[in-house]
């Protein structure tokens, strides 16, 4: 197994791109696809203002369910190879790069196809970083993780463990967003393909030990 720090440095390469993917749905796709807690949300929102507009929303959140089927089945296998995680994570990767070119001269359809696919990657990364078993990182929600903050805190009687991870969560999802915002302000794919490159990066640096 690959040592507790290089997971970590991992798995906050893989925050910084969730940042950025999060950002770039938003933004261009009107919905989210790895946070689900703003999903559902926007759900509801758009249901009481039309069906249509929860569409995309619905999609995500069908398609990274699907994803997180198809990612349990895989950590779950016996005698799984121990790059399994690396493996699904570059998988994951190469989706989203297929969505940059589905999204350089794409229809209104082939958004939902982006969506789909997008939230589909999510599910699937959810699982590799859940099989990864590290605190605060399966699945890094700024909420909890700024909970964690305060409440672990010496101010709250706490001895402030895991401060500097639970930072770089912060910090890598506000970086991740800001960055992606800025790739994608004129071209969506551009965006994209920026963020499948740092998957592709914390992909390597799990294989490295392995």
């Amino acid at each position: 197994m690959i040592e507790e720090r290089r997971w970590v440095q991992a798995l906050l390469i893989l925050t910084v791109a969730m940042g950025m993917l999060d950002a770039i749905s938003l933004l261009h796709l009107g919905t989210f696809t790895g946070y689900m807690t703003g999903t559902v949300i926007l759900i509801g929102i758009n249901v009481s203002q039309g069906a249509s507009l929860a569409a995309p929303s619905l999609v995500a959140l069908v398609a990274l369910l699907l994803g997180g089927v198809v990612g349990g089945r895989l950590v779950r296998r016996r005698h799984s190879p121990p790059r399994l995680v690396a493996d699904i994570v570059l998988g994951v990767a190469a989706l989203v790069a297929l969505a940059a070119g589905l999204a350089v001269e794409a229809s209104v359809s082939d958004h939902m196809l982006v969506v789909a696919i997008l939230g589909f990657s999510m599910g699937l990364q959810t699982s590799a970083t859940r099989h990864a078993g590290v605190a605060d990182m399966a699945m890094p929600a700024a909420t909890m993780v700024l909970h964690g903050l305060a409440h672990d805190s010496r101010l709250a009687g706490g001895t402030s463990h895991r401060t500097w991870r639970r930072a770089g969560i912060l910090f890598g999802l506000l970086g991740g967003a800001a960055l992606g915002a800025i790739l994608s302000r004129d071209h969506i794919w551009v965006g994209l393909g920026a963020a499948s490159l740092v998957l592709s990066a914390a992909g390597f640096v799990l294989r490295r030990d392995r």
